[in-house]
C-alpha cells in the first residue's frame, strides 16, 4: 500500500496552485470577490501565480500523471458557492487534466450547512480526503480527535516560499504545526459610500481622532455612520479584534487567542471602553441585535448607513446595487489608535486540510510542486 502523506500533500499543492491560476484568469468579477486590500494578500497571490505559471509551462507534469502517476478516487468537500465556486471548478478541471489517473470527486454545500455537516463527515467511516478549513484553533481540536493530518514539513519546504511572513505565521497553530494550506485571504476593512463622504466634505480617516470627526459629522447631519449587526454572533468580533490590535498590538492579540494573555488585561479593558464610547455616542444603528451581516451591506448600499466594517464578500452586494469601486464606494483600513503599536490587518484565511485517510492522494502534491 502506498504511503498516505506524500500523495495527499501532492494533491493539496496541486489544488492550491491550480486554483490560484484559475481565479486569476476567471475574470474581474471573481478577482473582485477575492479582494485586494492588503499588501500581504497581493504579494502572496502574485508569487503563487508565478509559481503556477511556471508549473503550467512544464509539459512533463501531465506526461508523468498520464503514465506512472497516481490513480484512484480522491474526495473533496467545500463550502464555496457563486463566483468562488466558478473559479474553483475551473481549478478542479485543471487538476483533472494534469492528473488523468485521479478521479477527483467534489461536493459542496452552503456555508451554513457546511458548519453542521463537516463534523459529522469527519467523524464518519468515509471522511473527505480534502476539505475546506480555517486555521486558528479548529485544527487543534480536530488534531486532538485524530481527524486531521499535519502538513508542516511539506508546507515549510514547498509552500511557505510562495507566501509572505504574515500568511505563514497565520497558519501555524499553537502546537507548532500547520494543518491548513491557505488559498484565500480575506482582509476586513471599512467600506464606505463615497457620495456621502463627499457630501459632507469627509476624507478617509487614518487616525482615531480623524475617525471620530468623521463619525460625529455624519451623526450631526442625521446620517447613521456605521452599520452593524450581531445576528450571527461573529459580526462584532471584527470590532473586538481591531480594537485590541490597535490598542495592544498583534502579539498581544495572538496571546489572547492561545490563552497566554488575559481578557481582563487593562489593555483589553481600554480597547472595549473605547468601543463602548462609540456605541454610547450613537454612531451605530439602533437595532444591532436584530440584524446580521447580510443586513449590513444593504444598509450601506441604500444609503441608510455610511460605512461598515466587513470582508470582501460584501462587494457582490454593493456591485449588484449599482455601486462601483471609487465612484460608488471606497475602502480604508481600520484607523491607527496608538502610532507605537505595529499595524496589523484582521481577517480570515481559508484553505485546504486533509484527513490523511486516502492512499490515492499523496503523489499528486509532490508531482505538481517539482
Amino acid at each position: 500500500m502506498k504511503s498516505t502523506k506524500p500523495m495527499m500533500r501532492l494533491l493539496l499543492a496541486f489544488l492550491a496552485l491550480a486554483l490560484v491560476a484559475a481565479a486569476c484568469s476567471s475574470g474581474d468579477e471573481d478577482t473582485t470577490d477575492a479582494g485586494d486590500n492588503s499588501s500581504e494578500n497581493t504579494d502572496a497571490s502574485d508569487e503563487q501565480d508565478n509559481n503556477a505559471d511556471s508549473e503550467d509551462s512544464d509539459d512533463s507534469t501531465g506526461d508523468e500523471a498520464a503514465g506512472d502517476g497516481p490513480s484512484g478516487e480522491v474526495t473533496l468537500y467545500h463550502r464555496y458557492t457563486d463566483n468562488t465556486e466558478v473559479a474553483l471548478d475551473a481549478g478542479f478541471d485543471y487538476c483533472r487534466s494534469q492528473l488523468p489517473g485521479i478521479d477527483l470527486q467534489v461536493t459542496n454545500v452552503s456555508g451554513e450547512e457546511y458548519e453542521v455537516q463537516l463534523p459529522i463527515r469527519l467523524s464518519s467511516d468515509e471522511p473527505p480526503d480534502i476539505y475546506a478549513l480555517w486555521p486558528g484553533g479548529r485544527p487543534i481540536f480536530q488534531s486532538q480527535n485524530g481527524l486531521i493530518e499535519p502538513i508542516t514539513a511539506f508546507y515549510n519546504e514547498s509552500i511557505a516560499p510562495n507566501y509572505s511572513d504574515g500568511v505563514n505565521n497565520g497558519v501555524i497553530e499553537n502546537d507548532g504545526e500547520v494543518y491548513v494550506l491557505p488559498i484565500n485571504i480575506m482582509p476586513n476593512a471599512f467600506y464606505y459610500r463615497t457620495d456621502i463622504f463627499e457630501e459632507y466634505g469627509l476624507s478617509e480617516p487614518e487616525t482615531w481622532d480623524e475617525f471620530l470627526v468623521v463619525l460625529e459629522t455624519l451623526k450631526s447631519n442625521g446620517q447613521t455612520p456605521i452599520a452593524l449587526g450581531s445576528g450571527r454572533g461573529w459580526e462584532p468580533l471584527f470590532w473586538f479584534d481591531y480594537m485590541v490590535l490597535r490598542v495592544a498590538g498583534p502579539e498581544f492579540r495572538e496571546g489572547l487567542m492561545w490563552g497566554t494573555e488575559s481578557y481582563n488585561d487593562p489593555l483589553v479593558i481600554e480597547a472595549m471602553e473605547m468601543w463602548g464610547e462609540l456605541l454610547d455616542a450613537g454612531y451605530f444603528n439602533d437595532d444591532i441585535t436584530s440584524r446580521a451581516w447580510a443586513d449590513m451591506t444593504p444598509m450601506m448600499a441604500d444609503g441608510s448607513a455610511a460605512m461598515m466594517l466587513m470582508g470582501p464578500w460584501a462587494m457582490d452586494t454593493l456591485l449588484d446595487a449599482g455601486l462601483e469601486p471609487d465612484t460608488g464606494f471606497g475602502m480604508f483600513p481600520f484607523p491607527t489608535i496608538d502610532p507605537s503599536v505595529p499595524a496589523a490587518t484582521e481577517g480570515a484565511m481559508e484553505g485546504w486540510a486533509t484527513t490523511g485517510a486516502n492512499d490515492n492522494t499523496e503523489a499528486v502534491v509532490g508531482e505538481f510542486v517539482q
